[in-house]
């Protein structure tokens, strides 16, 4: 037995959830020694307080006879994961990469692109991978029935999951013809006001706005904040009344110039 650790596990924060059953499935396939494994986002498998992340994955990559890396879009965008991955073919060490979604090999980094790799979301691909990895290790089989259907588990999770951020974020990133075309008949109509009588680089007050939409006074500040969370009106303050603040509301600069680019 040993306590260095082997198998070390790279992959994006946002991942952990199939590293979770990445490891679940080798413990279950393997008789893991003690601390033989690091996965950093799962408890029992973390780094100890007070160490120096960046000096100890290093040393721990190092050190590992494999290093399996779950390779998604998530770890893509990562840094610390592409530093894992750097270190770790600066070293020559064994990396058994698992792509998830629907991320090639022509989609590694550099000389990474030409190696064989296993597909997350395909059990038959998870079988094998688990096989070259208990040859690598040489650790103990323990129960290959319950690990070949946790890898079945974990495949049809991998093809279900979903890479594309919140629908809020889509919308925050979406055109503004996108935007626009979406909201409401009452945040059309103050868009339309903003934009006609202040002009494109003119800002109208809330009192003035409040007497224009007299129907709607209620519920004014809300809808023109909604359009300002969404980057189509800006607001600048101008004083307090009472106690509250007072605002003047004008196009934002991005929309502006959405729609100079529209209307030369």
């Amino acid at each position: 037995m040993t306590d260095t650790v082997e198998l070390f596990i790279s992959h994006a924060h946002r991942d952990v959830d199939l590293a979770a059953q990445l490891v679940a499935a080798i413990t279950t396939a393997m008789d893991v020694p003690p601390n033989g494994v690091r996965c950093t986002s799962l408890p029992g498998y973390k780094l100890e307080i007070g160490t120096m992340p960046a000096q100890q994955l290093r040393h721990e990559l190092s050190s590992a006879s494999v290093v399996v890396a779950i390779i998604t879009p998530f770890s893509l965008a990562s840094d610390w994961v592409l530093f894992e991955l750097g270190a770790t073919w600066s070293q020559a060490k064994r990396v058994m990469p698992l792509l998830g979604g629907r991320i090639k090999s022509a989609d590694l980094p550099g000389p990474m692109r030409s190696m064989h790799c296993a597909e997350l979301d395909k059990a038959s691909s998870l079988d094998e991978f688990i096989e070259t990895l208990g040859k690598e290790l040489r650790w103990s089989a323990r129960n290959a029935v319950a690990a070949r259907a946790q890898l079945g588990i974990l495949a049809q999770y991998a093809a279900t999951k979903s890479y594309v951020d919140s629908d809020l974020q889509l919308e925050l990133n979406a055109g503004f013809a996108a935007k626009v075309a979406r909201i409401g008949n009452s945040q059309v109509q103050i868009l339309n006001y903003v934009t006609h009588r202040g002009g494109k680089d003119a800002y109208l007050s809330q009192e003035a706005l409040e007497k224009a939409f007299t129907d709607i006074h209620t519920g004014l500040y809300y809808r023109l904040e909604q359009l300002r969370f969404l980057g189509i009106l800006s607001k600048r303050k101008t004083g307090t009344s009472n106690g509250i603040p007072q605002y003047e509301w004008g196009l934002a600069d991005e929309y502006r110039t959405a729609l100079g680019d529209a209307h030369p």
